[in-house]
């Protein structure tokens, strides 16, 4: 189902020099691998690579060319009023702006009537792009504008996970500042927790734990964000998560704890880590179900 996104003015009415300037903003932030606000400020510098230059004009060009060829429709009977841009094409300068970090291209599309919240086919805002490709400067820039921090996609991704899995510790905790809900899930029931415990990340996972990210809550597998680092991290992972007051005994499905695994592994290294010895925390079942596959 496609996801209609209204704005007061469609990229198709966008003016002959609205377009130019827009073109102007996303090459330069095409042209300089999206390392930061591309600002317009007369001619290139002439060392700059030529090829390079035009690559990115071209690219840019070529991406509001295709929004602008696809005309604005009337909204579907009951939803909001407006012009709207169905066709994901109209959404490309969004995307590589916010993508690339590039503050003026995007304060560009604001003018011309882009809203702050705007939505791709798969339902992601710019402040979600912005956190996906760690670009700080964007990310306060619209959160300032008011950008809904908890917009979730259609895999129901934040931008708070988002800014986790990039290892961007400063945009996960202005998120958090700005309210990002730390019990928010995925399409997998997980929490941005277990995005820090995938990638494995110390320092996110004390910061969620001390913006009370809920540390027991399991996934649809039924594994806990503990459970997922006894079998899929190194024990200090599992170990910080214990001090921060994650439960070891925790019973999921069929009886399974990070404990019970930890001893079906025959990890004694994780089981130091969990705090636990011997095989007496799993259900005998299992303990017996992981015996003859052994």
């Amino acid at each position: 189902m496609i996801s209609y996104c209204s704005i007061p003015l469609c990229f198709p009415s966008v003016t002959r020099d609205g377009r130019l300037h827009l073109v102007r903003v996303m090459a330069a932030a095409a042209g300089r691998d999206g390392a930061g606000r591309g600002e317009i400020s007369g001619p290139m510098n002439a060392s700059q690579d030529k090829s390079k230059q035009r690559r990115a004009v071209s690219l840019a060009g070529a991406l509001l060319l295709l929004s602008s060829a696809f005309p604005c429709q009337a909204a579907p009977s009951g939803s909001p009023g407006g012009d709207v841009l169905p066709n994901a094409l109209a959404m490309l300068p969004m995307i590589v702006a916010a993508s690339t970090g590039n503050v003026t291209a995007m304060q560009a599309l604001f003018a011309e009537g882009l809203p702050v919240d705007a939505r791709d086919l798969v339902d992601n805002t710019p402040l979600l792009f912005a956190a996906r490709y760690g670009r700080s400067e964007l990310v306060t820039y619209l959160l300032e504008r008011g950008a809904d921090v908890n917009a979730q996609n259609r895999s129901g991704v934040t931008p708070l996970m988002e800014s986790v899995r990039k290892g961007a510790l400063d945009i996960t905790a202005a998120l958090l500042k700005a309210g990002a809900d730390v019990t928010l899930t995925d399409i997998r029931h997980e929490t941005a927790l277990f995005d820090a415990v995938r990638y494995q990340d110390l320092a996110a996972i004390r910061l969620l734990a001390a913006w009370r990210s809920p540390l027991d809550v399991p996934n649809d597998h039924g594994y806990t964000a503990l459970m997922y680092a006894t079998e899929e991290a190194p024990p200090e992972i599992a170990a910080a998560l214990v001090a921060l007051g994650a439960d070891p005994d925790w019973r999921g499905p069929g009886g399974r704890s990070a404990a019970c695994l930890a001893a079906r592994h025959h990890d004694a290294a994780m089981q130091r880590a969990l705090g636990r010895s011997g095989t007496g925390h799993c259900a005998p079942a299992l303990w017996a179900d992981a015996s003859r596959a052994r």
